[in-house]
């Protein structure tokens, strides 16, 4: 299943960023899919969120749906997007 972001308006513009959701225990073994997200003019994904520009690294989502988990981080490539992952999720393996 691809990543698809909730749209999200507000009144007075777009909402910074996405919150993360993380499994109650953060140490669980758990495989999550990774992908570089879709961006609009460099700064909102395709849900309309503000995530901010001005930096050469990329937004990256890693999630897994039937669990309720999203991770949100930023990372030049996949590997660097993977580690700032494990950061949140120590224990955190990744398909492909």
């Amino acid at each position: 299943m691809r990543l698809k972001l909730e749209h999200v308006s507000a009144k007075y513009g777009a909402q910074m960023g996405r919150r993360n959701r993380l499994p109650l225990n953060h140490n669980e073994t758990i495989k999550l899919r990774l992908e570089k997200m879709n961006m609009i003019d460099g700064d909102y994904d395709n849900g309309g969120v503000y995530w901010g520009g001005g930096t050469d690294k990329k937004m990256y989502a890693a999630y897994l749906w039937d669990r309720d988990i999203q991770v949100f981080v930023r990372g030049k490539n996949r590997h660097e997007a993977k580690a700032a992952v494990i950061t949140y999720l120590p224990n955190a393996k990744f398909y492909r």
